[in-house]
């Protein structure tokens, strides 16, 4: 696909322009889109009789997004939807219905998320176009920002707008801000567009009704679900949301033991098929060594079957387990897998239950199992166990449109002042507030890392490798210098590396914070700082040492 080679229609000022710009394209470009537009539509369709239907509030919704972008000063539409209520197929039905009003190449209408998950992005391309891209985290700062380098009439879709959404994190630092889309003019002179959608829109969504540089260049719709829809409102109405308790007690498996033998009773009495069941377990251990440890202290109860399912579980999809009808009783345990974006095959759950913590985060609990139990066919018997009072502050939420301080509500975009719920901040608060963090020096450091897996998986050897070309590094430079490179750094009782890295709170760090601070406490007398993060801060095998140095 070529790049635009036309003039500019210009209706408003060069410098200052107040809507978008439309874009004028070469015969050969329009002959190009116009072929685009047929493939498209033929995939859709084709998708449609296979697996991916699109359902009636689909075609509504995605119409209504389409038709806002026919006022040029519309630059983002907000999109706001229930959990499992049927998202991906409002992107295709807005995809359909915005080829069928605008000329745009199929290569510049892109899905993006802040979200790493892996399975969001398999699931959400299987249900795409061929033609449309798909990228999640993991591929912005490279594949995605060099896929939209200096194009023009873009439309860009963004799922769970919420995620890695701080001022400090991937879609401010690594795209908005590195592509110069926090600068409303250059989204009118580029052509540029968003639709963002979430169900726990959080920071963004304050952030957006507060800004006064939005006005009218925000359109925001609110999905309704269709028929058949089970909400968490629903299940509460219902009586089929418990609220959860801590089961998992690292310092007295005896508790431990009881807990999970009190469940598996509560099980075998409610069902009389055998059912999945998903336990969220603690952050810190291994799902492996629960699992051995729960099936030597509770199998005599119940013959149950354990599952591990978590950040160590590399090639194990969770719908090929739950397709599956189940022999047995199963207790399938989970850490930070199956939140935001997942679809769950339904069928053969019995028991959702959510993990126990001291500090509840609102919007965790409402994307996490409790959302993964909503949405259509959600069998009749299913239950959840989860936080009662995160369900009635979000029905607030819904009914407020997500912009009313006033109500509580804890995420991590969001803190509560005197003045009520806040935005920390998020990539969507233009002018300085968005880039204030962002220090700005006149070096670049030498950069040197070192992931345990290319070192046999062994700590040692990675910190060593980075311990001696720091040290190589410097003497090249200054043969004086007597430095004697960073000190191995220790680990916590849960097996993982913290640090306070230059002033930051004593916490485990992912690869991006750390990247993000590289500057920091770097001058002509301290040459260098030194780091263990990681690329999943879940994941102990995403380990990695890092140095930045300035020679």
């Amino acid at each position: 696909m070529s790049e635009h080679l036309g003039e500019s229609k210009i209706r408003n000022d060069d410098d200052n322009p107040i809507e978008c710009r439309e874009i004028n394209y070469t015969e050969n470009e329009l002959v190009d889109i116009s072929d685009d537009r047929e493939e498209l539509k033929i995939q859709i369709r084709r998708n449609a009789r296979k697996s991916s239907p699109i359902y009636p509030n689909q075609e509504e919704t995605g119409d209504k997004i389409a038709n806002a972008f026919k006022d040029l000063k519309t630059l983002i539409v907000p999109v706001y939807a229930l959990t499992q209520s049927g998202k991906t197929g409002t992107v295709v039905a807005l995809i359909k219905c915005y080829i069928d009003n605008h000329d745009i190449p199929a290569e510049n209408i892109v899905v993006i998320t802040g979200h790493s998950s892996k399975e969001w992005k398999l699931q959400t391309k299987e249900r795409m176009p061929d033609l449309i891209k798909v990228f999640h985290r993991n591929n912005l700062e490279r594949e995605f920002c060099n896929h939209v380098k200096d194009k023009k009439n873009l439309l860009i879709i963004i799922d769970e707008i919420q995620v890695a959404a701080k001022i400090t994190q991937t879609m401010n630092k690594k795209v908005f801000h590195k592509l110069e889309w926090d600068k409303k003019v250059n989204l009118f002179k580029n052509d540029i567009k968003f639709v963002k959608f979430s169900a726990t829109p959080d920071g963004v969504a304050l952030d957006l009704g507060e800004n006064e540089r939005w006005g009218d260049s925000l359109t925001t719709i609110k999905m309704e679900p269709g028929e058949n829809y089970t909400s968490c409102f629903k299940l509460l109405e219902q009586k089929r949301v418990f609220q959860m308790k801590k089961i998992f007690y690292q310092n007295n498996m005896q508790k431990t033991i009881q807990n999970i033998i009190e469940l598996q009773d509560i099980i075998i009495a409610k069902f009389e098929k055998p059912k999945y069941n998903i336990i969220r377990i603690p952050k810190g251990a291994g799902t492996d060594w629960w699992i051995r440890f729960l099936k030597t202290n509770t199998r005599n109860k119940h013959n149950f079957k354990f599952i591990a399912y978590d950040g160590e579980s590399k090639n194990l999809k969770i719908n090929d387990i739950l397709r599956k009808e189940p022999k047995q009783h199963t207790l399938i345990l989970i850490k930070e897998k199956l939140r935001l974006g997942i679809t769950l095959c339904k069928k053969d759950l019995g028991i959702l239950y959510e993990r126990h913590v001291n500090t509840i985060n609102n919007s965790s609990i409402i994307q996490g199992l409790l959302g993964r139990g909503t949405g259509y066919n959600v069998p009749e018997d299913l239950v959840v166990y989860t936080d009662l009072e995160s369900i009635q502050l979000y029905k607030k939420q819904w009914d407020a449109n997500f912009n009313n301080p006033s109500i509580k509500w804890n995420s991590t975009t969001t803190k509560r002042t005197y003045k009520g719920t806040v935005s920390t901040g998020t990539f969507v608060s233009l002018g300085e507030k968005s880039i204030k963090h962002i220090r700005n020096v006149d070096f670049e450091p030498i950069e040197i890392f070192a992931h345990i897996r290319d070192h046999t998986n062994d700590p040692k050897k990675a910190h060593l490798y980075v311990k001696n070309e720091v040290i190589r590094m410097i003497k090249e430079k200054d043969p004086k210098s007597n430095t004697r490179g960073p000190n191995m750094k220790e680990m916590n009782e849960e097996g993982f590396y913290i640090c306070t890295n230059n002033g930051g709170p004593n916490k485990k760090w992912s690869y991006d914070e750390v990247k993000f601070r590289k500057t920091w406490a770097l001058n002509d007398t301290h040459k260098f700082t030194y780091h263990a993060c990681y690329t999943d801060v879940n994941d102990k095998s995403t380990l990695m040492f890092v140095a930045y140095l300035k020679l």
